[in-house]
């Protein structure tokens, strides 16, 4: 029988890491995690609870019930920002300037392809190829 999961929430407050790219981008049922996300009300904690079709997002003002697929298209625009966000002050760090000079910036973030080129739909189709 394999081991239960916790009934209490996994913590990803780090906006860049291995763990919060896998939870954001592949949900599995029975997910519970606590996370920043950019939403309704802009960016707040959240408690995110992942189902076999519903996905509910809670923070201390309210509570959203919404598909998995719109939960995809929510998660993957705030992977995109934060990574986005990263490369630039990776690059702030190194240069001294915001400009990304490493063509190859979203490879390090787990993209196939360029996201300032394709519109999310396509980001979340090719993404979900792999």
């Amino acid at each position: 029988m394999p081991p239960k999961k916790p009934t209490y929430p996994h913590s990803l407050y780090d906006s860049i890491s291995e763990e919060r790219q896998n939870y954001l981008l592949n949900p599995q049922n029975r997910d519970y995690y606590i996370t920043h996300l950019y939403h309704t009300y802009g960016r707040r904690v959240y408690s995110v609870k992942v189902g076999w079709k519903w996905v509910y997002v809670r923070s201390n003002a309210h509570v959203q019930r919404m598909r998995l697929s719109k939960f995809k298209e929510i998660a993957m625009s705030n992977w995109i920002r934060d990574s986005k966000a990263d490369a630039s002050f990776q690059a702030y760090k190194d240069t001294g300037s915001y400009k990304r000079t490493d063509k190859n910036w979203y490879t390090k973030y787990g993209f196939k392809v360029n996201p300032e080129r394709h519109t999310l739909l396509e980001l979340i189709e090719i993404h979900g190829e792999s």
